[in-house]
């Protein structure tokens, strides 16, 4: 038997453990197991998730979610540890400066049409369960550059919805079993270029962000095209506990993983085209951590064909973000919300009503610039990513 054919066996082994992604070099990543090769799961043995009430478990899991998913984040300081330590964004293997503002949405508010399982929903009962508690919540999610809410990169909306405690042939054929062991499934949307552009407008005032979807949708009318597109494959589920591979950056930096909600993508990441590039593809992975205060996001794009980055950190450090604020319902009026700044410190993020010129001048001189333009000689995240 020759060298070659002793061989073939082992290889044709491999090719069957690893996924079709696997051809990504492990070189070109940062020091975690090959791209895409680890399932992601939830421990099955979860307190929420093990018991007979499990459906009400995963209910009262996701109010303590929907509580925590609102408000303003921002990763500033993170950035600012970056720059002391030469860490610039891209390859230097820093952080770029990133905000997210989380509005809730009442799911009644939104069109059934535009939702997908929406139209199973008859009077909207399945929506609510016993006590009143809800089985569904929404978020309009926006991201920013350099504490500039004009320099949007990324909007969407998010709708969660509980699904913890239902057993494997309860699940439809697009749903993952893993899901049997999370306590909620996150479907992510993109809004249309008449609704972004309706929102975009109002950036800066993310309290009026729920009447403008509203005003929007009734204005279109049901023949328009859809408002919200979903994004096939880029499920996310959320459950009590880390995973034990995925969500390992949450051990030693001071904070309790314990006591965060953590997600991963359902499918463990997905191949989606490229905005920037027609024709081309980019594979995205994405985990996620929450806490009271703090949200961590290890959001990475790659180039399905080489593994090479196209936007993440380098070194795989979720960005981190602080609360600055929280925003609830102000009980004034359907999809109303207040605006309420928890962090002072990081006001000054929230836009130039919040600030001088001279205060943002020093806070960007502080970390060597925006970071748009540090990014100049590589592809923009701005379109790229779920």
């Amino acid at each position: 038997m020759t060298a070659a054919a002793a061989v073939a066996p082992f290889l044709l082994l491999l090719l069957l453990l690893l996924p079709a992604a696997a051809a990504f070099s492990p070189s070109r990543l940062p020091d975690r197991p090959a791209a895409f090769s680890h399932r992601p799961s939830f421990p099955s043995s979860s307190s929420a998730l093990s018991s007979s009430s499990s459906s009400s478990s995963s209910s009262a899991f996701l109010a303590d979610l929907a509580s925590r998913f609102q408000g303003d984040f921002d990763n500033y300081a993170q950035v600012v540890s970056d720059r002391a330590e030469g860490l610039l964004p891209g390859e230097g293997g820093g952080h770029e400066h990133i905000h997210c503002t989380l509005v809730p949405v009442d799911p009644g508010l939104l069109p059934s049409l535009l939702l997908r399982g929406a139209a199973e929903e008859e009077d909207g009962e399945e929506r609510k369960e016993g006590g009143g508690r809800s089985r569904e919540e929404a978020r309009l999610a926006a991201f920013y550059f350099d504490g500039i809410p004009e320099r949007i990169f990324r909007f969407r909306l998010y709708v969660l919805r509980v699904v913890g405690g239902r057993k494997e042939d309860e699940l439809d054929e697009e749903e993952e079993e893993g899901e049997a062991n999370a306590a909620v499934r996150m479907r992510l949307y993109t809004l249309g270029p008449g609704l972004e552009g309706a929102l975009r407008a109002l950036a800066g005032r993310p309290e009026e962000w729920v009447g403008g979807l509203g005003a929007y949708t009734e204005d279109a009318g049901a023949e328009a095209d859809p408002a919200l597109r979903e994004l096939p494959g880029c499920d996310v589920l959320w459950g009590p506990d880390p995973d034990p591979v995925l969500h390992r950056y949450a051990y030693g930096d001071g904070l309790d993983p314990g006591t965060a909600h953590h997600a991963v993508m359902a499918e463990g990441g997905a191949t989606v085209p490229s905005q920037m590039q027609p024709g081309s593809y980019l594979r995205i992975e994405d985990e996620l951590s929450l806490w009271t205060d703090d949200f961590w996001i290890n959001d990475r794009g790659f180039d399905p064909d080489t593994g090479d980055y196209v936007y993440g950190n380098r070194r795989g450090v979720p960005y981190q973000m602080r609360r600055v604020t929280e925003l609830l319902a102000a009980g004034v009026g359907p999809g109303a919300v207040r605006r309420s700044v928890t962090g002072p410190d990081l006001a000054w993020t929230l836009g130039g009503t919040h600030r001088t010129e001279e205060e943002y001048r020093a806070k960007m001189d502080a970390i060597g610039g925006p970071s748009t333009t540090m990014n100049a000689r590589r592809p923009s995240p701005e379109k790229e990513d779920a």
